[in-house]
C-alpha cells in the first residue's frame, strides 16, 4: 500500500504547523485505511465461517456414518474415510494459508503505521490507531485459527486409518497415505519452482516434436532410391500400426491437459471420479508417459520412413515376395514399437500402482456390462472417452492381421490392403469393423437406459435416442452403399447430437441466446460480491462516499460476511453428496483466494 500524496496528507509546508503534524488531509487517509482493515477482517471473517461450516459438516457426516448399522455402511467403505480425510487434510492447508494472509496483512498494517508517524511526525499512529484497529479487527486474534486446526488434527487423529498414532498433521496424512501435496503436484493451484520449470521441459519437448514431424514429413516427400521398386501400398501397410500406438500417446497426452485445466482451476477431478485418494497420479505423470511414448513413436516411425526409401538395412526376403524392394526387416519397426506400447504402460510404477491400473479395467467393465451396473459419473465419463475412440479402435484388427501376416507380404495382401485399406479377409472389413465402430455407441445406449431406470429421469431418454441415432449411422454404412441414404441418416445423428449438446449439455436455449443478443453492444455491469483487490486512493477525501462500507465498531463481523456473500454452505452441501455417494452437479468455482484482497507490503517495507 503506497504511503499518502502530498495532496492527500496536505501539500501545504507553510502552514501554520510548520509542516509538523497531521495535516487536514490525514483524516481521509485514516478513513480510507479503516475502511481496508474493515474490509480485509471482513474477508477474513468469512473465510473462517465457510472453513468452520466445512469442518462441522464433515463432522457430521462422520458421525452419521459411525452411527449406521454394521451391516448398513455408506459404500465406498475405507476410500469414503480417506476421502473424508483428505477433505480434512485440505481444510488444514486452508486455514493455514488463511491465517498466513492475516499475519501478513498485520505485518502490513504495523509498517504502513509506522511510515505514517515517521514521514508526519504524528503521535497517534502506532500509539492510537494500531491498538484501535488491531481490536477491531481479527488481526490480532491468532488463537481462533489456533482452534479450528487443532480440531481438525484431533478429528484427522480419531479416524481409523491413524488410529492409534500421537504426531503432527503431516505424518498423519502421510500415514493415512494421502501425501501433503495434491495429485498433480499443484498445492492449491499454485506454481512451483518445480513446476515451472517442468513446464519449460514440457513445451520445449513439444516444440521438439514438433519439428521431428515437420522432418518426418520431408523425409517421406523426399525423392527415394529405386523409384521403380517403391510401392506406396506396401510402405503404408504397417501404418495402421504406427496410428495404434500414435492415439495411445495423443489419449495421455489429452488426459494430462485435462488434469491439468482442473488442478490450475481448482477442480478435485480425483474426488469426482471417485479416485483412490492415495492415488499419486496427476498430470506430471501423464505427462512423462506421453512425452516417452511419442518419443518413440517419433524414433521408430522416423527409422522405417528411412529404411523404406533408402534401404539401409539388409534384406530380408523371400522367392514369393512382393518385389525386390520388399523385406522382412520392415515389420521390425512397428512390432517393436507396440511392445514397447505394452511394456511402457503395463510397467510397474510407485506412483501409478497395479490396484490403480486394475481400477480403469474395471471401470471399462462396468462401461462394457452398463445394463448390469449403476453408471457413476467415472463409469459415465469412460463411455463417452470409448465413443470418442471409435475410429482409433478399428485399427486394432488391421494391426494385428499386418503382425500376424507371412513377412515380406504377398502381392494379395498388399492388392487387397488397396482395396479395403488392410491386410485383413473380407470378413473383418464387413464384421468385425462395424461391431467396434457401434459398440461404443451401444454401451453409452445401454448406460442412458439403465441411468432412466435408477432416476425416471426423460432427459437420460433423450441422450439415449442420441446414441440410437449415431448407432444407426454405423449400421447403415455397413449395410448398403447408397450415397443418399448415408448422407440422410448422418446429417439426422449430426443434427440430433447438436441440438443434445447446445441445449442440455452446454445448457444454452432460446432465453440465454435472447439475452446474449440484447446485450451485444451495451455495457453489462458485473456486481462482484467479493472484496476487491485493496486500491486505496488516496488523492482526496473519500467521506462524501455514501457507499462505504461499514467499519469495525458500526455492526458485527457477520454483517460484513453477510453482505460480501458465504458459498460455503452451498459447497459443502455439494461435497457432502458427493461423499455420500450422490451425483453432484457440476459447480462453477466462486470461492476467490485468498490473494483477492489485502493490504500490500512490498511498497512500505
Amino acid at each position: 500500500m503506497p504511503t499518502a500524496p502530498a495532496e492527500a496528507l496536505g501539500a501545504d509546508s507553510g502552514s501554520s504547523t510548520g509542516g509538523r503534524g497531521p495535516q487536514p488531509g490525514a483524516a481521509a487517509w485514516k478513513w480510507a485505511l479503516e475502511a481496508e482493515v474493515s474490509r480485509i477482517s471482513a474477508f477474513i471473517s468469512r473465510g473462517l465461517l465457510g472453513l468452520q461450516g466445512k469442518f462441522d459438516g464433515i463432522r457430521k457426516l462422520d458421525a452419521e456414518g459411525n452411527a449406521r448399522p454394521a451391516g448398513k455402511k455408506a459404500e465406498g467403505g475405507y476410500n469414503l474415510e480417506l476421502r473424508q480425510l483428505e477433505i480434512l487434510g485440505r481444510l488444514a492447508e486452508d486455514v493455514a494459508r488463511l491465517r498466513g494472509f492475516s499475519e501478513l496483512n498485520h505485518v502490513a498494517l504495523f509498517k504502513i503505521l509506522k511510515k505514517y508517524d515517521k514521514v508526519l511526525h504524528a503521535p497517534d499512529g502506532l500509539s492510537v490507531l494500531y491498538p484501535r484497529l488491531i481490536e477491531r479487527s481479527r488481526l490480532g486474534e491468532p488463537t481462533i485459527f489456533e482452534r479450528l486446526s487443532s480440531d481438525i488434527h484431533a478429528a484427522f487423529l480419531q479416524s481409523k486409518p491413524c488410529r492409534g498414532l500421537n504426531a503432527s498433521l503431516e505424518v498423519a496424512r502421510l500415514a493415512a497415505g494421502l501425501g501433503v501435496h495434491s495429485p498433480g503436484g499443484l498445492r492449491h493451484g499454485g506454481r512451483s519452482w518445480t513446476n515451472s520449470h517442468g513446464e519449460r521441459l514440457l513445451f520445449f519437448f513439444l516444440g521438439s516434436c514438433m519439428s521431428l514431424f515437420v522432418a518426418i514429413m520431408i523425409l517421406i516427400l523426399l525423392p527415394c532410391k529405386s523409384p521403380k521398386t517403391f510401392s506406396t501400398a506396401y510402405f503404408m501397410t504397417s501404418f495402421c500400426v504406427f496410428r495404434v500406438v500414435l492415439s495411445v500417446a495423443l489419449t495421455f497426452w489429452g488426459i494430462g491437459a485435462v488434469a491439468r485445466v482442473c488442478d490450475d482451476n481448482h477442480i478435485n477431478y480425483a474426488f469426482l471420479l471417485g479416485i483412490d485418494p492415495r492415488c499419486r497420479v496427476g498430470p506430471n505423470f501423464l505427462f512423462v508417459v506421453a512425452s516417452l511414448l511419442s518419443a518413440l513413436w517419433i524414433v521408430f516411425f522416423g527409422m522405417y520412413v528411412i529404411d523404406y526409401k533408402w534401404m539401409f538395412l539388409p534384406k530380408w526376403q523371400t522367392k514369393s515376395m512382393f518385389n525386390k524392394r520388399a523385406s522382412g526387416m520392415y515389420v521390425i519397426y512397428p512390432l517393436t514399437l507396440l511392445m514397447l506400447l505394452i511394456l511402457v504402460v503395463s510397467w510397474p510404477s510407485s506412483t501409478c500402482r497395479n490396484r490403480y491400473k486394475r481400477a480403469v479395467l474395471g471401470c471399462i467393465g462396468r462401461t462394457c456390462l452398463a445394463p448390469l451396473y449403476s453408471v457413476s459419473f467415472a463409469d459415465n465419463l469412460v463411455g463417452d472417452v470409448l465413443t470418442s475412440l471409435a475410429k482409433p479402435l478399428q485399427e486394432l484388427p488391421g494391426s494385428l492381421c499386418y503382425i500376424t501376416r507371412h513377412h515380406p507380404l504377398h502381392r494379395d495382401a498388399v492388392e487387397r490392403f488397396v482395396v479395403q485399406g488392410s491386410v485383413c479377409h473380407h470378413w473383418e472389413q464387413t464384421v468385425l469393423s462395424p461391431i467396434i465402430a457401434g459398440a461404443p455407441f451401444l454401451f453409452r445406449l445401454l448406460q442412458c437406459a439403465r441411468r432412466f431406470v435408477d432416476t425416471r429421469d426423460t432427459r437420460h431418454l433423450w441422450n439415449l435416442g442420441k446414441y440410437s441415432a449415431s448407432l444407426l449411422v454405423v449400421v447403415v454404412t455397413s449395410l448398403t452403399t447408397s450415397t443418399t441414404a448415408i448422407v440422410s441418416i448422418s446429417a439426422v445423428a449430426t443434427v440430433y447430437a447438436a441440438i443434445w449438446d447446445i441445449c442440455l449439455d452446454w445448457g444454452i436455449g432460446f432465453q440465454e441466446l435472447a439475452l446474449l443478443a440484447g446485450s451485444l453492444g451495451e455495457e453489462v455491469n458485473v456486481d462482484v460480491p467479493w472484496p476487491r483487490a485493496p486500491n486505496l486512493d488516496m488523492s482526496g477525501p473519500s467521506g462524501a462516499n455514501p457507499d462505504r462500507p461499514k467499519l469495525h465498531g458500526e455492526g458485527p463481523l457477520e454483517d460484513h460476511a453477510a453482505h460480501y456473500g458465504a458459498p460455503a454452505v452451498a459447497e459443502w452441501t455439494s461435497s457432502q453428496r458427493q461423499l455420500s455417494g450422490e451425483p453432484a452437479r457440476a459447480r462453477k468455482a466462486e470461492e476467490p483466494t485468498v490473494s483477492s484482497a489485502g493490504l500490500a507490503v512490498g511498497s512500505v517495507c
